[in-house]
């Protein structure tokens, strides 16, 4: 997957309405998330066929954009 098309499917993600900093809700953008994602896989080989787990405050961005370019869980 291109990097533009990753960054397109991710900007169609539901993000916080309203987010509450008291509860550290914090939504990663579509663009800084593709690319971080995109360059673990592109560059360190650190998502296909991985385990990768999405540990943030956020709305499974991360982890969204893990299983689009094919992590293995």
């Amino acid at each position: 997957m291109k990097l533009k098309q990753l960054e397109s499917f991710l900007g169609d993600l539901q993000q916080f309405s309203n987010p509450k900093v008291e509860l550290e809700q914090y939504p990663t953008g579509p663009h800084i998330a593709s690319r971080m994602i995109y360059t673990a896989e592109n560059s360190f080989d650190d998502i296909g066929n991985k385990i990768v787990v999405d540990f943030g405050c956020g709305c499974g961005t991360l982890g969204a954009a893990a299983a689009l370019l094919d992590a293995g869980q």
